[in-house]
């Protein structure tokens, strides 16, 4: 007797592990099989009550699998989160590198050819000191075709002179070597004479311009 109620119960209970798996391949195709059903009323006590326990436990069993998915994937979405933010630092950290890098070799390439500008321009003051002077016109002729083959290869290099004569004193421009008073008509802080030229590169002054101002 108790063999019988074993295997009836045994028998249950594949069927209730059936419910669980209510689909199964057919040949290759996914086909929808009927769910197995408990005749109830056929169990005794005994049998329904085991029968209750391993729903039970299956169920458990179930939300705990459940639970632990769960709690995995809030891991999984807390990680990504944090590469995201991560990769943006990156991307933003390596946007400035580039940034202050390309700034880097703009100033070394503008020191470099201030450097050499500011040698060059010694020439040019020679040439104009010379043309102050008594000289025969083919002399002067001579000089003021160096001084424009100058004037012209500075203009190629993007410099550009300042000779502010007559206007009023910049300090942002000029540098005021001497001063003297007024003559008739003229007005105090204006520029009167330009002693030496100043000079700019791609419009940033790299010479001042040395100037006597009227007081």
């Amino acid at each position: 007797m108790k063999k019988e109620k074993d295997k009836k119960i045994e028998t249950e209970i594949n069927n209730n592990e059936q419910v669980e798996n209510n689909v199964e391949t057919c040949e290759g195709e996914t086909c929808e099989t009927e769910t197995p059903k408990i005749d109830v009323d056929s169990l005794t006590f005994d049998e329904a009550k085991v029968l209750l326990k391993e729903l039970l436990t299956a169920s458990q069993e179930n939300v705990k699998s459940l639970e632990e998915t769960s709690k995995k994937l809030e891991e999984a979405e807390k990680e990504a989160v944090e590469n995201k933010d991560k990769w943006y630092r990156a991307v933003a950290e390596f946007e400035n590198y580039k940034k202050r890098n390309a700034e880097t070799r703009k100033n070394a390439y503008f020191d470099g050819r201030k450097d050499i500008i500011l040698n060059i321009l010694v020439i040019g003051d020679s040439i104009e000191r010379a043309l102050s002077m008594q000289m025969d016109e083919k002399t002067r002729e001579g000089l003021n075709l160096i001084a424009r083959q100058f004037e012209d290869t500075l203009s190629a290099l993007n410099v550009k002179a300042i000779n502010p004569v007559g206007k009023e004193f910049d300090p942002n421009t000029c540098e005021a070597i001497h001063s003297v008073n007024c003559e008739e008509g003229e007005t105090p802080n204006m520029i009167k004479q330009v002693f030496k030229k100043g000079y700019t590169l791609d419009d940033k002054i790299i010479r001042y311009c040395q100037v006597v101002v009227t007081m």
